[in-house]
């Protein structure tokens, strides 16, 4: 077989996964076009040095990865270009909290925009994409302990910000509150999403 087959028989099929990630990260679907296209011109071209047998997803996405630096890089010389800090945004519907079921998935989106690019990152590989932590560590190329922290920092962070939603939108009961201030409840709404969202 030759390596052209090979490379299409084994990589093609991540495509999918590839692009739902792109277009989260570019927010722009023909951006994600051009970057998954980067991305499979230089798995191609540096397939001969994949090492046959270990993780050929994370090493794609590890591709993309490096693809998308360059890409901000290029848009940061460019006047129209936006904040890196704002440019991805993930669905993650928060199924656990069911006082928390009335937003819409753009809120949730603009909540999660509202993290730092490196937290937005590690919430994207862990969370949507399913990686380990040692497979996201190494495919961000830092250490196993700063995924944990950076993950751990967005889950929280993200909690105040879904609770600010939910009690600007009235979502949060009077009784809930009165029952907070008089000290009734044991723990306040935003302790109870914080460990909603931290629970695997």
């Amino acid at each position: 077989m030759s390596d052209s087959n090979e490379f299409e028989n084994l990589a093609m099929e991540y495509m999918d996964q590839l692009y739902s990630t792109a277009k989260y990260w570019t927010r722009s679907e023909a951006d994600a076009a051009d970057l998954v296209q980067e991305t499979y011109l230089r798995a191609f071209k540096g397939f001969g040095g994949f090492e046959k047998g270990t993780n050929l997803r994370a090493w794609l996405f590890r591709i993309m990865k490096n693809a998308h630096l360059n890409m901000i890089r290029k848009e940061k010389t460019s006047p129209q270009t936006q904040d890196v800090e704002e440019e991805v945004a993930i669905n993650l519907s928060p199924t656990n909290a069911s006082y928390l079921d009335t937003l819409t998935s753009k809120q949730v989106e603009d909540a999660i925009s509202e993290l730092p690019q490196s937290q937005k990152e590690a919430l994207l590989l862990v969370e949507l994409e399913g990686f380990s932590y040692k497979e996201a560590a190494d495919i961000l190329s830092i250490p196993v302990g700063t995924i944990m922290s950076r993950l751990s920092r967005a889950r929280k962070t993200l909690a105040n910000v879904l609770y600010e939603y939910v009690r600007k939108e009235n979502l949060i009961t009077k009784d809930t509150e009165n029952d907070k201030h008089s000290g009734n409840d044991k723990h306040s709404e935003k302790e109870v999403l914080q460990k909603k969202i931290e629970a695997p």
